[in-house]
């Protein structure tokens, strides 16, 4: 089985969330934070504010 994680972020520019699910949260963070990701881009930056871990497969 994969471990995944389901993730929620909260933008420090306007308060609004995004929920995202990636095998490493940290990096994917990195990711929105360098505008890597186009639909958060215009938000951040980013703060991770939940974690959850889940089996998939």
């Amino acid at each position: 089985m994969e471990q995944w994680f389901v993730y929620v972020i909260q933008s420090l520019k306007d308060n609004s969330f995004y929920t995202g699910m990636s095998q490493n949260p940290k990096k994917r963070l990195l990711e929105h934070n360098t505008k890597k990701s186009t639909y958060t881009s215009a938000y951040i930056p980013w703060e991770i504010v939940y974690t959850e871990e889940c089996s998939i497969g």
